[in-house]
Order: structure tokens, then C-alpha cells, then sequence
């Protein structure tokens, strides 16, 4: 299974992806978000990992690129985001795939167990 993580945050974008790879996921890290989506292009994806707020992309904007896209239309992403109040996430929920908004900070043992639980289930 591959995780792509979509986070401008180098600490953080490395304190994730330890996290997924002990889980025994693979992971692929990217700064921003149009960097973020050409990977996801390539396909064999099988979830996002995204933060709301970066440089060129935001994620809102990343998650409505893959909505149009039907070849990525289907992929489960997570939102992450500092500003949680700004967003409507009854909205984005009808709008997007997503498994989950998580406001930061993240326990990234909670995102752990939000990520392994999903796959468990599917």
C-alpha cells in the first residue's frame, strides 16, 4: 500500500511518514501540492495525506484537481490543517473522498491508527 503525503512542513512531512512506514506502508513525501499531484498521476496510490496551507497548491485545491480527475476520482485523502474553523467540513465530506479533517497539531499516533483502521476495514 502507498501513502502520499502532501506537506510543506519538512519536521512534520518526516515525523508522518516515520509514523506510516512503522505501520508497514509505503510512503512518498512532497512539498507542495502540484508536486503532490503529478505523482498521484502516475497511479498505484492508495491514499492522500494532505495539509490545507502550502505553496502553490492548497489542499482544498489538490483534493479538487483529484475530484476532476477520473482516473483519481475514487482515492481516500486526509486533510490536515492548522486553520480547521475556516473550513466547512460537512462540505468538504459531500465535495471530496475524505476520510477525515485532523486538525493540527496531529497526534501522529492517532493518524496511525486513523490510516490502519481504514485499511483494516477495506
Amino acid at each position: 500500500m502507498t501513502i502520499v503525503i502532501a506537506e510543506d512542513d519538512p519536521a512534520f512531512r518526516s515525523v508522518l511518514a516515520y509514523t506510516m512506514k512503522r505501520i508497514g506502508f509505503k510512503v512518498e513525501c512532497f512539498g507542495d501540492g502540484d508536486a503532490a499531484y503529478g505523482r498521484l498521476q502516475q497511479g498505484n496510490v492508495d491514499l492522500l495525506i494532505t495539509d490545507q496551507q502550502m505553496p502553490f497548491c492548497s489542499g482544498v485545491e489538490l483534493l479538487k484537481r483529484i475530484a476532476c480527475d477520473p482516473s483519481l476520482a475514487g482515492l481516500p485523502a486526509i486533510l490536515c490543517t492548522a486553520k480547521g474553523l475556516e473550513l466547512d467540513g460537512g462540505q468538504l465530506r459531500s465535495q471530496f473522498n475524505l476520510l477525515s479533517i485532523e486538525h493540527k497539531p496531529i497526534s501522529p499516533r492517532k493518524l496511525g491508527n486513523l490510516v490502519g483502521n481504514y485499511f483494516a476495514a477495506t
